[in-house]
């Protein structure tokens, strides 16, 4: 369910940018807040339900106060419910600062205006480990175009058209192609 809905949402921010051309950058920017309170809401939605189950469980409610303490609970759950989406987040952040610093120490050469609330939005909903896939399924995507429209003299690749389709196959792969070994290598 959380695949369809965050596919969808990457799909309708794909919709957008054709619906809403100049203004999209001023979208981008609450579509990304949004979806951060709604994915922490639902983390902390989580967390509540965890606790809940652990409670009414005949063995898990002695993992629980005052059986123990409450920090083995807390610590469960920042690292299994509340770390992807922080991490996701701080990437989000870090790598967008990075690119807005770079693009403008280069003369605005690499990204357009709008592509930095793509790039944003797209490193946090395809979540932690998706994000380190996304960026790589990006750059491939770039190198390759680049150099296409550099053999066919066509000037400077639009990657703008490409942060919410990496980002759809990015969710869809990690959700149905890579095999659970590999995911689990970046487990917290």
């Amino acid at each position: 369910m959380t695949i369809v809905l965050i596919s969808a949402a990457l799909l309708f921010v794909f919709i957008a940018q054709f619906l809403f051309g100049g203004r999209l950058s001023a979208i981008l920017r609450y579509a990304f807040w949004l979806a951060v309170v709604i994915i922490l809401g639902g983390a902390f939605y989580s967390a509540f339900a965890q606790y809940r189950g652990w409670a009414a469980g005949e063995l898990t409610q002695f993992l629980l106060p005052p059986h123990q303490n409450i920090n083995y609970f807390l610590v469960d759950v920042g690292k299994k419910i509340f770390a992807p989406p922080f991490i996701a987040l701080l990437a989000a952040l870090i790598i967008l600062r990075l690119a807005e610093r770079l693009n403008k120490r280069y003369g605005e050469r690499f990204f357009y205006g709008e592509e930095f609330g793509l790039m944003r939005l797209g490193i946090f909903l395809t979540g932690y480990p998706g994000f380190l896939f996304y960026l790589i399924l990006v750059l491939a995507a770039s190198v390759f175009l680049s150099w296409l429209f550099t053999l066919l003299s066509y000037g400077r690749a639009p990657m703008r058209w490409f942060w919410m389709p990496a980002a759809i196959v990015t969710v869809v792969l990690l959700a149905k192609a890579l095999p659970p070994e590999i995911l689990g290598k970046f487990a917290l």
